[in-house]
């Protein structure tokens, strides 16, 4: 029993360092069941990402939430954002001394995200494929 768990983890574990995304794009975007939304397009989830959007269709505050670092924290802000991880703290590096804006509270783990999505009405977050699902819903990840 231990051996298959140890064989799927390290499966896992290569799959994410390989590069080569697990189980389709390797990114799932949740939301609090409260959120309205069923799709976001990828320029609206810049949009969040970048405190340009802070309310959601129905005026309910936008509570955004990311990782802190990894390869799902990379290739959500690479292939979703359009960006690098550098830009990004960049940006709100910028963004924080003008008193522009806040960043996301960020997290170590996806669980961590998962629960805090699930609990915090208007939150946003994304995880991979992996991650248990629990109390959140799966927006749609349009182009």
């Amino acid at each position: 029993m231990k051996l298959a768990r140890l064989t799927l983890l390290l499966l896992g574990v290569s799959l994410l360092l390989s590069g080569i995304p697990a189980f389709g794009a390797g990114i799932v975007l949740i939301a609090n069941p409260d959120v309205s939304e069923q799709s976001l397009d990828e320029a609206s989830i810049t949009k969040i990402y970048q405190g340009k959007m802070t309310r959601w269709d129905d005026d309910h505050k936008v509570v955004p939430v990311m990782l802190k670092d990894g390869p799902i924290h990379e290739a959500f802000v690479e292939e979703i954002m359009g960006s690098t991880t550098s830009r990004l703290n960049t940006y709100w590096k910028q963004a924080v001394f003008s008193g522009r804006g806040i960043p996301p509270k960020s997290f170590d783990s996806e669980l961590e995200v998962v629960r805090y999505v699930a609990s915090t009405p208007g939150a946003i977050g994304y995880v991979s494929p992996l991650a248990p699902l629990t109390n959140v819903k799966e927006l749609v990840i349009e182009d």
